[in-house]
């Protein structure tokens, strides 16, 4: 658990002509919510009791001149974090501007929903389910959603967290404009929130009041649940194997850490790093360039559960020689030489990302509130915390990497 104070914290940056207000929503986490949640932040930012249409929403906030409005909510298998986000130009600059009818504007969208007997406007809910519906009514589209899809099944084995499409269209068929609206009740009008408002700031006193004028909270501290992690239990190997009608074939390889702590995940990254970032990519080299052996790779992390995922597009006669590849190069990371020269090649590209990323001031306040949040590490952090990892650390982290799914998705023919 994690305390917040509910009084704005305000993080001044100069040399920018924008101010960002961002309030956060925490709530625990079910796989409906994610459902739900998409349609109520799409009502919440298309529309509200002034302005019912997403056209008049649109033209309202054009004409107060806020550049972005935004609600999306990220899940973390236990629980969420609702973010809402308006950017508006700095005080000053532009005559018209009035900062009071933007903060009244951003109450009104989170606060003065269109409802009606109490429950959402039936037509904007129907055109926003819809607008969430669009993407599965004919899934899978492609072979990466059928691949998708398999592996989600086969994790769901160990823990069940992800939205298979089955469970999506029961979820978001038993959406009505009433539950919708209640949902909005439990997770944001009933609840309290943390704020952070950013920019170049020069009467912080003023910002102040007029947020507060319109957004008065109950409690001056609130304590959230910050569990944001949730490793999967290392389980027994299991293989499956799956028929399909595309022609490429798909090996799908899934490796779980033995007892992963939290302060570990950066070794994860690391290794990860080692695989597919750009500056090694290590799978896609050996497999693809130096033996041609694949269309295509890829290689997934998951921190928050502690997986690493290796996908290979190949011809299905080479699924054998595909995997020793894979193995070997995870053996090959174990020597030291080999270490060395991949970690170098990683720490200069980090190096010239934190450059980057210290020049850019908002990047900085986005460093800040994610370890106000989520504990997690800055970019400067994890690349000096990649500066200590030896080779001796990374063969024990490796030693404990297991492959615990085998997927063969076998296509029709070979290309």
């Amino acid at each position: 658990m994690k305390k917040f104070k509910t009084e704005p914290k305000i993080i001044n940056i100069e040399d920018t002509n924008t101010t960002i207000i961002k309030i956060m929503f925490f709530n625990k986490h079910t796989k409906e919510d994610t459902i739900k949640n998409r349609i109520m932040n799409r009502i919440l930012r298309t529309c509200n009791n002034l302005y019912r249409t997403p056209k008049e929403f649109e033209t309202k906030r054009e004409d107060l001149l806020i550049m972005n409005l935004s609600i999306d909510t990220n899940a973390y298998i236990e629980n969420e974090v609702t973010y809402v986000t308006m950017t508006l130009p700095r005080e000053g600059i532009i005559d018209e501007f009035n900062l009071e009818e933007c903060i009244k504007f951003l109450h009104d969208t989170l606060y003065n929903p269109y409802i009606e007997n109490n429950e959402f406007n039936n037509e904007h809910f129907n055109w926003e389910r819809d607008f969430v519906l669009d993407r599965e009514r004919n899934f899978p589209n492609n072979i990466y959603e059928t691949l998708e899809e398999e592996t989600i099944k086969i994790l769901n084995e160990i823990d069940d967290v992800y939205i298979t499409h089955e469970e999506f269209m029961n979820f978001i068929n038993k959406q009505t404009p009433k539950t919708i609206y209640e949902h909005y009740i439990n997770r944001i009008k009933n609840n309290n929130f943390v704020t952070y408002i950013y920019g170049n700031i020069e009467n912080k006193e003023k910002i102040l009041n007029t947020f507060n004028k319109y957004f008065k909270q109950d409690k001056e501290e609130i304590e959230v649940d910050n569990k944001y992690n949730r490793y999967f239990k290392l389980t027994e190997y299991k293989e499956f194997k799956k028929e399909t009608k595309y022609n490429q074939t798909i090996l799908d390889l899934i490796y779980q850490i033995k007892d992963l702590k939290t302060e570990e995940k950066t070794m994860l990254d690391t290794l990860f790093y080692f695989l597919n970032a750009q500056e090694n990519d290590l799978i896609f080299q050996n497999l693809r360039v130096k033996n041609n052996l694949v269309y295509n790779s890829r290689v997934m992390e998951n921190t928050t559960c502690g997986i690493i995922n290796i996908v290979a597009f190949l011809n299905k006669e080479d699924i054998k020689k595909a995997q020793e590849i894979i193995e070997e190069t995870l053996e090959d990371i174990k020597k030291e030489e080999n270490f060395n020269i991949y970690k170098e090649r990683l720490l200069k590209a980090l190096k010239y990302d934190v450059l980057t990323e210290e020049d850019n001031d908002y990047n900085i306040v986005k460093d800040i509130i994610n370890k106000d949040i989520k504990e997690e590490k800055t970019l400067k952090e994890k690349y000096e915390k990649i500066k200590e990892i030896t080779s001796k650390d990374m063969n024990n982290f490796i030693d404990r990497l297991k492959l615990t799914r085998k997927l063969t998705m076998v296509g029709e023919k070979n290309e």
